[in-house]
Formats: C-alpha cells, sequence, structure tokens
C-alpha cells in the first residue's frame, strides 16, 4: 500500500517523541520505515506498531551509526577547513594584531581580549544550535555534532587545559591565542556550511 503524506508525518512524529531529534537522522529512518510498512496489507496504525515492536533496537542501532557517522563527517570538515589558507592567514594576522596591541597595553589586557573574541565566536556558534535543538526545530546531526561535541572539546576542553598560563613569551602567547580563536572559526564556518549543505538536501531551501 501507498503511504500518505499524513501517514509520513505520522512515522516522523513518532520518532521525534522517542527522541530523534537530529532532522537528517529522522528522515533516512522514516524513510526505511514508510518503505517497509509499504510492502504490507492491512491497517496503517496496526502495521506500524507491529514494525516499531519487531525493529526497535535495530531502529536504535541505526540511529547510533548515523551520529558515529556524522561525528566523522564534522571532524573531517573541521580538518579540511583548518588547512585552508585562511586558516593559517588568520593566526598570523591574530599574533601580529597582539604584538602591535601589546605596545599600547599590558600584556595581560591584550591576552584578555582576545580571550573575550574566542568565547564570544564560540557562543555565536553554540546558542542558535542548541536553541533550535532544544525546542526541536530543525537541526543536523553533523552540525551538532562540529558545533557542540567538538566544540566542547576544543573551546572548552583546550582552554581548561591553561596552557596560556605557561607561556612567558609573549610572542608565543599570542601566537597560541591565534590558534584557538582560528579553530573557534573554523568550527563556526564548519557548522554554519554542514547546516546549509543538510539543509539544502532535505529541504531543498
Amino acid at each position: 500500500m501507498k503511504l500518505t503524506e499524513e501517514q509520513i508525518q505520522f512515522i516522523d512524529r513518532a520518532l521525534a517523541d522517542a527522541d530523534f531529534k537530529y532532522s537528517d537522522i529522522r528522515y533516512e529512518i522514516t524513510d526505511h520505515i514508510a518503505t517497509a510498512i509499504e510492502q504490507q496489507e492491512g491497517d496503517f496504525y496496526v502495521n506500524f506498531d507491529s514494525y516499531i515492536q519487531a525493529h526497535r533496537s535495530e531502529i536504535f542501532k541505526t540511529k547510533r551509526q548515523f551520529i558515529k557517522l556524522a561525528r566523522r563527517k564534522a571532524i573531517t570538515a573541521l580538518g579540511n577547513n583548518l588547512c585552508k589558507p585562511w586558516a593559517i592567514a588568520l593566526i598570523v594576522i591574530i599574533n601580529a594584531a597582539g604584538i602591535y596591541a601589546h605596545k599600547f597595553y599590558e600584556r595581560a589586557d591584550v591576552a584578555d581580549a582576545l580571550d573575550q573574541i574566542f568565547h564570544a565566536i564560540f557562543f555565536i556558534m553554540l546558542l542558535p544550535l542548541a536553541y533550535r535543538y532544544l525546542i526541536y526545530k530543525q537541526v543536523y546531526a553533523a552540525a551538532v555534532m562540529a558545533g557542540s561535541t567538538l566544540g566542547m572539546i576544543f573551546c572548552i576542553g583546550l582552554p581548561g587545559l591553561r596552557i596560556h598560563r605557561l607561556l612567558r613569551n609573549s610572542d608565543l602567547l599570542f601566537t597560541y591565542y591565534g590558534v584557538i580563536i582560528t579553530l573557534a572559526v573554523a568550527l563556526l564556518v564548519t557548522t554554519y556550511k554542514l547546516d546549509r549543505t543538510y539543509k539544502l538536501r532535505y529541504n531543498g531551501n
């Protein structure tokens, strides 16, 4: 039997209620379930319940596999952005700006300003994703992996090591801030590009 649009939306909502928050993963699994049910005869809702009961563990296993794949895509995309000429140029520019500003301001004041820039970029990246995720708006797994998982590791974990406190040389200190600010910018760019790519793929706009 051919499923109606309302029946496909019912499957999508059921998955959303089961904590399938990533739109792309939900779309793929919805399509898989719909295809399987279309091969059956009888009442849609009875067939749907039967299929879910019989394949629940398989569905959640597929979800985990998609999340792992999304994480790999996010890491690859971030690595590609960090290898681009603009990333190297940004590190050099920030380092030069820090050295120049140090002629007029105390080293600690320059470092604090760079640290604030770093955290501002991180929150600009994270907050829209967190908002959409919490209110069940469309979010895509790879974009969330870049913005949240990788963001937490690099933008919270890396500064948490307090490497900057060990750097007595000002040039090295400003290079460090150049690296982490560039990393935050690369994460922002990666998140935006992944979000846009998936939006075009699944929504066509």
